[in-house]
């Protein structure tokens, strides 16, 4: 197959080889691990180049159900830009003790209209959502799985999707023809949200590297958020938190056990690569 960006490939693909990766604990004999987590954390942090004040969540639960034995919690808390973070907090009905958290972590899938919902079981799902995770999932919804097992579990939307993607009516007149004459949360608007969103990233992406910050950092940010969530709840053992996602969430668990101490475990499901294996084909 040739590469995405033709006759160019040599020239990146002799950078990529070219790059002597400093700070990998594979390069040299560090004297300490911690001394390596310190200065690579530090180095990786720099580059993410997106650092926010402190703000509080203010946190709260917007309602509650029951299902198969297990508590399903609608909650959402503040971030420092956008709307309120919308996410379920999932947890069994019997337990003894503290328990075992999870972030659940929601893929990419060029599925952008919705988030938290691709890994939680709801009720009346639509039909393109259970199509989805039939393709994706063996049309299972892992969160709720996982919290059915005994842990507990939070599943929020990331940043452009479900609840934080970009609302139709923010966009100009340019974008907000295409939907003209259809129905929202309609089989066809979402499929011509998720068209959109998929060529709309792109200028995302470009305006937040052209602002000076970079798109990982803030996915990174919002996603130590979450653990941030759950050292509030008392359900929680705050010393057994793990993470876990497929494909983007698969990316999002790489950088959120690289990066946050807090997590402990972490199962990267469809995302287990180095970036030169990207170059040739899988930069999209």
């Amino acid at each position: 197959m040739k590469p995405d960006i033709g006759i160019y490939f040599e020239m990146v693909d002799a950078i990529a080889k070219s790059t002597e990766p400093s700070l990998s604990y594979l390069t040299k004999d560090w004297p300490e691990i911690e001394v390596w987590r310190t200065e690579a954390r530090a180095k990786v942090f720099e580059l993410l180049a997106f650092n926010l004040p402190k703000v509080p969540l203010n946190a709260t639960i917007d309602s509650r159900r029951e299902e198969e034995g297990i508590i399903i919690e609608s909650i959402s808390y503040d971030m420092p830009y956008g709307p309120r973070t919308q996410g379920f907090f999932l947890y069994p009905k019997k337990r003894k003790g503290k328990l075992p958290a999870i972030v659940a972590l929601h893929d990419h899938g060029g599925f952008k209209y919705y988030g938290k919902e691709k890994i939680v079981s709801i009720p009346n799902e639509p039909r393109i959502l259970r199509e989805f995770k039939d393709e994706c999932y063996g049309g299972r919804s892992w969160a709720t799985e996982a919290a059915k097992r005994g842990f507990a579990v939070l599943a929020v939307d990331l940043f452009l999707w479900g609840s934080r993607k970009v609302p139709v009516e923010s966009l100009n007149e340019e974008f907000q023809k295409r939907f003209e004459g259809l129905k929202p949360d309609s089989r066809e608007y979402i499929q011509k949200y998720n068209e959109f969103a998929a060529e709309h990233e792109h200028i995302l992406a470009k305006t937040i590297f052209t602002a000076g910050t970079t798109w990982p950092g803030i996915f990174t940010y919002e996603d130590r958020r979450s653990v941030d969530y759950l050292l509030t709840r008392p359900e929680v053992d705050p010393n057994r938190i793990g993470c876990s996602g497929l494909s983007g969430g698969g990316l999002r668990t790489i950088f959120l056990a690289g990066l946050d101490p807090r997590i402990r475990c972490a199962v990267c499901v469809g995302f287990m690569s180095t970036f030169r294996e990207l170059l040739r084909n899988h930069i999209k």
